[in-house]
């Protein structure tokens, strides 16, 4: 490298050091603006971190490509993802990229020619999302967004809501992803609620949303669904369960799936379908969770209440739990409440987590009239 080249790579360095003072949406757990750099620089730990996991990818250009992925930003700035989504909602298409990309440019003209067209190349990479290195920078790009999200100390208006669909279409091919971004919306979901507990709500405001699954709502389900059953405190399906495997539980037909929701939170959900095929099919079966951090602000009830009403209209003439588990008393005493009986106990029937074989009961209620 000759003179000038080495001025022109100082000078290309002493430019880009702008991306530790240019700020991004999110703050640090201390409170601080987070800035690009420091984004980009846990993204690159997570691309080494995960690597190991992908032996198909060239973790060489999988790095690289984290490392120039928002170098246009030391001119232009971050736009946030919300902002992104207003400007497209307005019509506005294409602008962020090219501007990006104009950014970018103007930046690398001090560096060797050979070195800027490596650099644009994979920015270029990384923004069609055409190689398997670009795509899983991409998907861990919004990892590292969310996870940043859900640790900050931020702004009592700050909308964790949005992070729950916030590139859902890069995280979710790959199950280890899969697996990462279910447990980030996890706890968006928590950050979410809490920070909703926190702001003044006019009356009648906690009252959830309840209505039928639609295809992108298992993505925040499954987590509640977890850690339902992860507990080994209520439900006999396995504590490892997949999602897969949970997904298809909770809503192949013939059951038909709701969720409850406080703004854009999944908070809980159940599942209503016929307690036996064929000539026992005039009675309703059905399961319900709530997330832990929503517990104690009526939402079971208001899924149990929603679920006799829907099958009361589907022609169910009696719902029936085949499964309550005995030591889950405040299960037992909401489900009597809402008008079922104790029809039978069955001993030992649940090996629990804590503490060993315990009975359950049979519960049932005739749908003809409105519980108590």
């Amino acid at each position: 490298m000759n003179d000038p080249q080495l001025a022109g790579l100082l000078e290309f360095l002493r430019a880009a050091e702008r991306l530790k003072v240019v700020h991004r949406s999110g703050y640090t757990s201390a409170g601080e603006p987070e800035s690009v750099a420091e984004h980009t620089w846990r993204l690159a730990l997570m691309a080494l971190l995960l690597a190991p996991e992908f032996p198909e990818v060239d973790f060489a250009r999988l790095v690289k490509i984290c490392l120039v992925h928002d170098l246009g930003e030391a001119i232009g700035g971050d736009v946030p993802a919300p902002e992104q989504a207003r400007r497209a909602a307005a019509g506005a298409t294409g602008g962020k990229a090219a501007a990006e990309r104009r950014d970018l440019l103007a930046l690398l003209a001090p560096l060797p020619a050979p070195l800027g067209e490596e650099i644009t190349a994979l920015w270029d990479e990384y923004e069609a999302a055409q190689s398997p290195e670009a795509r899983l920078a991409k998907a861990l790009d919004k990892l590292e967004t969310i996870l940043q999200h859900t640790q900050g100390r931020n702004p009592p208006e700050f909308d964790y809501r949005f992070n729950l669909g916030y590139g859902r279409q890069h995280t979710g091919g790959l199950p280890l992803i899969a697996a990462i971004r279910a447990e980030l919306d996890r706890a968006t979901a928590e950050r979410a609620l809490e920070a909703e507990r926190r702001r003044p709500q006019p009356r009648g405001a906690a009252a959830p949303e309840i209505r039928e699954l639609a295809p992108g709502d298992f993505g925040q389900v499954w987590p509640i669904l977890r850690t339902v059953v992860a507990g080994g405190d209520t439900f006999a399906w396995p504590p490892e369960l997949s999602m897969e495997e949970g997904r298809r539980l909770w809503t192949a037909p013939p059951a038909r799936a709701y969720v409850a929701r406080l703004g854009d939170v999944v908070v809980g959900s159940y599942f209503l379908r016929p307690n036996q095929p064929g000539l026992g099919d005039h009675v309703a079966n059905a399961g319900y969770i709530v997330a832990p951090e929503a517990r104690g602000r009526g939402i079971a009830r208001a899924l149990c209440e929603h679920s006799l009403e829907v099958a009361r209209a589907a022609g169910f003439d009696a719902m029936q739990f085949n499964f309550v588990v005995s030591t889950n008393e405040g299960a037992v005493r909401l489900w009597q409440q809402c008008g079922f009986a104790i029809a039978g106990r069955v001993p030992r029937a649940f090996r629990h987590r804590d503490h060993g074989p315990v009975d359950v009961f049979i519960m049932h209620r005739f749908l003809g009239r409105p519980g108590p």
